[in-house]
């Protein structure tokens, strides 16, 4: 009984250490999509069974070049960042949220909703 209750107590002893520093976790690579994106198309789709809103036509056919560092991405109207596995998300300035995908090949794509309509932006990775 004394010796398994020393035994307790000595792994305890050694385990609480390893609890409390933590396991090191491999940093993550933000630069993978690094790079300037090209807009290749901007469309804006009505919702199935919406009413009779209008949905605007963009100000032009292709979103603004999208500009990837360390994880921040940047369009000339919207801001925010992508992740280590390319989940891409940005915000306007009016405040909508904008989500999508970078991919391995260079293609990077968000969709976001309001008002009635869906607008899909697409772009491909500049050659350097």
């Amino acid at each position: 009984m004394v010796q398994e209750d020393l035994l307790k107590k000595l792994s305890f002893a050694l385990v609480l250490p390893l609890l409390v520093a933590g396991v090191p976790v491999p940093a993550q690579n933000l630069t993978a999509f690094d790079g300037n994106y090209v807009g290749v198309s901007l469309t804006m789709e009505r919702f199935a069974g919406s009413g009779g809103g209008v949905c605007r036509p963009a100000g032009s056919p292709v979103p603004g070049t999208l500009v990837i560092s360390n994880g921040v991405a940047k369009t000339p109207t919207t801001e925010g960042s992508v992740s280590p596995q390319g989940v891409l998300s940005l915000r306007d300035r009016s405040g909508y949220l904008h989500l999508g995908q970078v991919d391995a090949q260079g293609n990077a794509t968000t969709r976001s909703s309001g008002n009635e309509c869906f607008l899909t932006a697409v772009w491909r990775k500049a050659p350097r």
